[in-house]
């Protein structure tokens, strides 16, 4: 969200909330995002607040893991 005070006022406030998460700031990280909703907000000094609502579509992905081990070898000196 591109944002400007306005008639002499100025940015007091900026936040991003994505799920249960809240950051304050221009920019943010989220891990382990579970919605495509954001939510902006933006307050200025006299008290006007502004907040515009992004949703994204999400990637469904599996974090990845990998287990290993290593068997016996057999008599030939192949193991799986």
């Amino acid at each position: 969200m591109n944002t400007a005070a306005l008639k002499g006022a100025t940015i007091t406030s900026q936040s991003i909330k994505c799920g249960d998460k809240t950051v304050s700031g221009k920019t943010a990280t989220f891990t382990n995002v579970d919605t495509a909703t954001f939510v902006f907000t933006v307050k200025d000094s006299r008290g006007n607040t502004r907040t515009q609502t992004v949703t994204k579509t999400l990637i469904n992905y599996v974090n990845l893991t990998c287990n290993m081990a290593v068997n016996k070898p057999t008599v030939d000196g192949k193991t799986t």
